[in-house]
């Protein structure tokens, strides 16, 4: 897996490094670049998207997670019934 995103670089076609690309990512709140070669792109998009595709499941299962919890304190949340009133008269004596 990988993050990023791969850019293809194309300001220098008649030079030696044409066909190269340059992987962007985001490291300790930085923004890193790393150049790629050709060779190299087919199996680093393949790792990218094995990265989004992970993110999207731990998402799905982070969101069904927060919906059963919710779920549950729905359901455990019972309506308080108010106690029984004490009379303030004089209490009935067993007959």
């Amino acid at each position: 897996m990988e993050k990023g995103k791969l850019c293809p670089c194309s300001h220098r076609p008649s030079s030696k490094d044409a066909g190269y690309c340059r992987l962007q990512y985001r490291e300790n709140g930085r923004n890193v670049s790393r150049h790629v070669t050709a060779a190299e792109v087919p199996a680093l998009q393949e790792a990218i998207a094995g990265y989004q595709r992970a993110r999207e499941l731990t998402e799905q299962y982070l969101d069904s997670v927060v919906a059963e919890t919710r779920q549950r304190l729905a359901g455990s949340k019972k309506k308080l019934s108010t106690p029984p009133r004490l009379s303030r008269g004089k209490p009935k004596l067993p007959s």
